[in-house]
C-alpha cells in the first residue's frame, strides 16, 4: 500500500483503493491525491434537488458567473456534497485549505481556539467538536468570529453569541455584490456567514452544515438556496 506523510499530525497515509483519496488513521484527515487533484473540476455545478430549492439568481450565478470567488464557492459546495458522503470526509477535505492568521481548526493554529473558547464554552455540549474557527476581525482579534462545530455554527462578537443548528438552517441567502460571497442563514443578517480567506473553505463549510442538518433530521425541508 503506498503511504506519505499526513502534514497535520505526521502520521502515515493511506491510499484508498482508488488511488484519489488517502486517509489519515490517526487525526482522520481525509485528502485527495495528485491525481485526483489533477482531474478537470470545470463542470457545471449540479445541486441535488432532493436536499435544495435552487432559485433563479443562484441558477444566473451558475450559468454566468459573476465573480471568481462565488463561483469556486459554488462549485465546491456542489463538488463536496457530490464526492463526499460523511460530514467527517468534507471536514478533511476544508483542512487541506486552513491557511493564513484567520483560520484554525484542532491541530492547525489551535492557540488562535484556545483565546476564544470562554466565549462559548459554557453554551457547547460535551461531546461538541470543534471543526473551525474563523477570526473576523480586520484589527482587534478574539473580538469577533465565526466557530464551526460538527452540531451547530456559531456567530461571536463584543455584544452576542448567536447560533443555529445545522438541522435548523432552512435558507441560504447568497450576497455576491462584490467578489467577496456571503451567506445569510435564515433571514438573520446577524447570521450570515462571511466571505473567508479560501473560497473552497467556505463553500466546504456551507456543504459541511447541510449535511450535517439531514443527517441529523432526514424529514428535514429542502434548503433553499437564493
Amino acid at each position: 500500500m503506498n503511504q506519505t506523510k499526513c502534514p497535520v499530525c505526521g502520521g502515515q497515509l493511506e491510499y484508498s483503493r482508488s488511488g484519489l483519496k488517502m486517509t489519515c488513521p490517526y487525526c482522520d484527515a481525509v485528502f485527495e491525491t495528485p491525481e485526483a487533484e489533477a482531474r478537470p473540476k470545470k463542470k457545471k455545478p449540479v445541486f441535488d434537488p432532493e436536499m435544495f430549492i435552487v432559485e433563479q439568481k443562484i441558477k444566473d450565478e451558475l450559468s454566468s458567473p459573476k465573480h471568481e470567488r462565488t463561483d469556486e464557492c459554488l462549485r465546491t459546495i456542489s463538488y463536496c456534497l457530490s464526492e463526499f458522503q460523511t460530514p467527517d470526509e468534507i471536514a478533511g477535505y476544508m483542512r487541506k485549505y486552513i491557511r493564513g492568521k484567520d483560520l484554525a481548526a484542532p491541530g492547525i493554529n489551535e492557540v488562535m481556539i484556545d483565546k476564544v473558547m470562554s466565549r462559548v464554552s459554557s453554551e457547547m455540549k460535551s461531546d461538541e467538536k470543534i471543526i473551525l474557527y474563523y477570526d473576523r476581525g480586520l484589527i482587534m482579534k478574539n473580538k469577533e468570529f465565526l466557530l464551526l462545530t460538527d452540531k451547530r455554527i456559531f456567530f461571536v462578537n463584543k455584544r452576542n453569541c448567536l447560533y443555529v443548528f445545522h438541522e435548523d438552517v432552512d435558507r441560504l441567502e447568497l450576497d455576491s455584490s462584490g467578489d467577496c460571497p456571503m451567506w445569510e442563514i435564515n433571514d438573520d443578517y446577524e447570521r450570515t456567514i462571511p466571505s473567508v480567506t479560501s473560497a473552497v473553505v467556505q463553500g466546504a463549510m456551507i456543504a459541511y452544515i447541510c449535511l450535517c442538518g439531514f443527517i441529523k433530521d432526514p424529514d428535514k425541508n429542502r434548503i433553499k438556496l437564493f
